[in-house]
C-alpha cells in the first residue's frame, strides 16, 4: 500500500511510448510490438513481448492507470495476431525462423499460460496448450532421398519437424558404411554421404528432441551400377563422338 511504487512504476513506461532507438513501441496494423532491444527494430522476441504485457497487464489493473492499460491493450491486440506465427506445429520460436531453447520454450509456455489466465484469448491459451503437448511429443522424420549417384560423394535429405540431435547408421550385408550424428533445426536436413558402390542399403536415422524424446525411421538408398555398353550389330559404324 505504498503508492511510490506506482509512481515509479508508471515512470518506467516511458519506453513503451516511443519508437525505436529512444524506445521499444513499434507500431503495427493490429496494435503495437514492444521490442526487446531498442537498437534492434527488427529483432521480434516472443518470451520478451508477452513479458512486457504480463507486466503491464498487472500494472494496470493494481494502479488503474489508463496509459498503461492502452499500451496493454495495442500489444495485446498484436500479441494476439502474432503468437500463432511462433507455432510451428512441433515446437516455439524464439524469433521468427530460429526455434527455442528448452529453456526458452518452457519460459515462453509460461507466459502464455499467464496471459491465458488474464485474457482467456484463444490465441495465447491454444499455443499455451500445443507448447505443453511438444515437450511430450516425438520429433518426427521423413526420409527424402531413396537414390545416390554411383561411385562419387552425396547428400542424405530429410524432413525433421523441430530442433533435435539426428544420427544416421547406412549398412548392407552386415557391414556399416556409415555412422554419424549432429544438431539440425527444424526443415530439411542433409547429411553427407560418402562414395558408395553400387547396390542397395539400409538407412536408420534416429533423432532426439532437446525434451529427450526419441524417433527412428528406417529405409533404403540405391546407387545404380554402371549402364553396360551396347551391343553393335555386324556392319553397324559406331555413332560419331
Amino acid at each position: 500500500n505504498d503508492s511510490s511504487y506506482l509512481h515509479v512504476a508508471h515512470l518506467a513506461l516511458a519506453p513503451l511510448l516511443q519508437k525505436p532507438p529512444v524506445g521499444v513501441a513499434v507500431p503495427t496494423r493490429a496494435g503495437t510490438q514492444f521490442l526487446q532491444y531498442s537498437f534492434a527494430p527488427t529483432t521480434a522476441i516472443l518470451n520478451a513481448f508477452l513479458q512486457t504485457l504480463i507486466g503491464l497487464y498487472d500494472y494496470a489493473h493494481a494502479s488503474g492507470d489508463p496509459q498503461a492499460a492502452a499500451l496493454f491493450a495495442a500489444g495485446d491486440a498484436e500479441a494476439r495476431a502474432e503468437v500463432p506465427g511462433y507455432d510451428t506445429g512441433a515446437w516455439s520460436l524464439y524469433q521468427p525462423g530460429v526455434e527455442d531453447s528448452l529453456s526458452y520454450h518452457l519460459l515462453v509456455t509460461g507466459f502464455l499460460q499467464g496471459l491465458c489466465t488474464r485474457t482467456n484469448a484463444p490465441a495465447f491459451c491454444l499455443a499455451a496448450q500445443h507448447f505443453e503437448v511438444y515437450l511430450k511429443t516425438p520429433p518426427a522424420l521423413m526420409l527424402l532421398t531413396q537414390r545416390l549417384p554411383r561411385r562419387t560423394p552425396g547428400v542424405v535429405r530429410f524432413r525433421l519437424s523441430k530442433y533435435s540431435h539426428v544420427g544416421i547408421v547406412v549398412t548392407r550385408g552386415g557391414q556399416t558404411f556409415l555412422a554419424t550424428s549432429a544438431y539440425f533445426a527444424y526443415g530439411v536436413g542433409t547429411l553427407a554421404i560418402p562414395a558408395l558402390s553400387p547396390g542397395r542399403y539400409a538407412v536408420r536415422l534416429a533423432a532426439t528432441d532437446l525434451a529427450g524424446n526419441f524417433s527412428r525411421i528406417t529405409g533404403t538408398l540405391s546407387v545404380p551400377a554402371a549402364p553396360h555398353p551396347r551391343k553393335r550389330g555386324p556392319g553397324t559404324a559406331a555413332a560419331p563422338l
